[in-house]
């Protein structure tokens, strides 16, 4: 008998959430989306009813969400709260985002059993760029409430690789332009000898949700102007913001294939009803100053990878947001047959498909960076070097003299390379300890890699007590062998 296996992949979006999972049967690979009615993303929102608390979750929330307003509270963009103080209180329960999270990834799960009789017992995530430490222990604790064991951890922009390596492997030097609801990742990528290797990684908090609100304060300030009211959007009861925020984003989404949307509310507060038209020439220019910003983190990007754009010869556009058509034309604008632009096709389900491969054989994941500290006399002293295999789970110990009777030390964590503006060896951070300043006084670190790809160090003086100062950074870049796609892919 064959052996059977789910391999799940999870992009936990601001607006949507994407489950695929991959089973490798001999040489045959089942690839499987999982959505509301298999075809769309589960939309990451909720809706709880403020006397009952009754859930309603995904497709069923949103399509009902002017419905629900009165009687609900709607959390919508969860994401964007993770590791915050936001609250809710909701018919006696006090909501915090992990238990939102932990919903979501329940009634994921409960309708996967429900419709396909599977479930998801483990799962390899896509993160954002730069994704705290804390903010994944958060995911991590929400998921494991929900049933679900988290595999690993793997940047949203890179996962896009794996899926696409086949059209893209021609490439040498790529860029993932990676645009969803509430974030834009872009990582820089070299293809040598069936491994991925990260260049730069860079992310912004910039994205679909963004668009939606520039859209909708617009269209706001329209009907108040027609109507000769001194009202801002943000004046508004929640519920006329939310049903505004829901149609302009379906103007949007409409906007990508059609040349014109008419925008209309029944009713939208003391405003009362309206209809807006909306053309793909004021959508462009209404944009217009989100699309450069994102276009100005992708050359930024380019930049910290020390390349230029001429050097990348292919881009992969997946996410949410990055099928709009003025930035499509924008790019074609700017760099025009010089780039070959990759629309695949789904770009929704890119990310969480390649984490799902990246579950199925994970390879080895090797450090593409050094990582240590600069020395009085500005030398690098590695405490983890490139090529390392990860995690390290065995701290790695090393001690450290003070150079002159000092009541602190000072710590320099360095990548090793040069800052283009200063010229100087790029500085991660300082830490600064307490010291007592003898002259035989060591300062001890403990340094580690951890399950969630995290560079932590502790740090402490050998004449000070047992507690640690902690420091961490979670921006590596690493390299990952491809995983075995040998096979009939269906």
């Amino acid at each position: 008998m064959l052996h059977t296996e789910d391999y799940f992949g999870i992009d936990f979006g601001t607006t949507n959430s994407s489950v695929v999972s991959v089973i490798k049967s001999g040489n045959t690979i089942n690839i499987d989306k999982f959505g509301e009615e298999g075809e769309r993303p589960f939309p990451s929102l909720l809706a709880i009813d403020k006397i009952s608390g009754e859930v309603y979750f995904g497709e069923d929330a949103r399509t009902r969400r002017r419905e629900l307003s009165d009687s609900c509270e709607i959390i919508s963009s969860v994401k964007s709260y993770i590791d915050t103080d936001k609250k809710w209180d909701i018919a006696g329960e006090v909501w915090t985002p992990e238990i939102v999270v932990a919903q979501i990834f329940k009634s994921i799960n409960e309708r996967i059993h429900r419709y396909y009789n599977r479930d998801i017992k483990d799962a390899m995530i896509s993160v954002p760029i730069g994704f705290s430490s804390s903010k994944r222990k958060i995911i991590r604790k929400a998921l494991y409430r929900a049933g679900i064991q988290i595999k690993g951890f793997i940047n949203e922009s890179t996962s896009a690789i794996f899926k696409n390596y086949e059209e893209v492997k021609h490439h040498s030097k790529l860029a993932v332009f990676d645009w969803g609801g509430g974030t834009l990742d872009i990582s820089i990528v070299e293809l040598n000898d069936g491994k991925v290797y990260e260049r730069a990684t860079n992310g912004i908090k910039l994205g679909g949700d963004d668009i939606d609100e520039l859209l909708a304060k617009w269209v706001h300030s329209k009907i108040a102007k027609a109507k000769n009211l001194n009202i801002a959007f943000e004046e508004m009861d929640k519920r006329d913001q939310d049903r505004m925020l829901a149609v302009c984003e379906q103007a949007k989404k409409t906007l990508t294939y059609e040349d014109i949307k008419n925008i209309s509310l029944m009713k939208y507060g003391d405003l009362g009803s309206f209809n807006i038209p909306l053309d793909v020439d004021m959508f462009s220019e209404l944009i217009s100053p989100l699309v450069e910003k994102a276009l100005d983190t992708l050359k930024d990007t380019v930049k910290m990878a020390e390349m230029n754009m001429k050097e990348i010869t292919g881009l992969i556009m997946v996410g949410g947001s990055s099928n709009l058509r003025p930035l499509y034309e924008r790019i074609e604008e700017l760099w025009g047959e010089e780039l070959d632009v990759i629309l695949p096709q789904d770009p929704e389900w890119n990310i969480a498909e390649g984490a799902a491969l990246l579950n199925m054989d994970s390879g080895e994941f090797r450090l593409n960076q050094d990582i240590g500290v600069l020395l009085s006399d500005n030398s690098f002293f590695p405490i983890i070097e490139r090529h390392t295999t990860v995690p390290i789970f065995n701290a790695i110990e090393h001690q450290y003299g003070l150079v002159d009777d000092s009541n602190s030390a000072v710590f320099l964590f360095s990548d090793n390379k040069i800052d283009p503006l200063s010229k100087e060896k790029n500085v991660l951070d300082r830490i600064s300890i307490e010291a007592k300043g003898f002259f035989n006084e060591n300062i001890v670190t403990k340094s580690y890699i951890d399950e969630d790809l995290v560079f932590k160090s502790k740090i402490k003086s050998s004449h000070l007590s047992d507690e640690y100062e902690e420091y961490e950074y979670s921006n590596l870049k690493f390299y990952y062998t491809l995983p075995d796609m040998s096979g009939d892919i269906r």
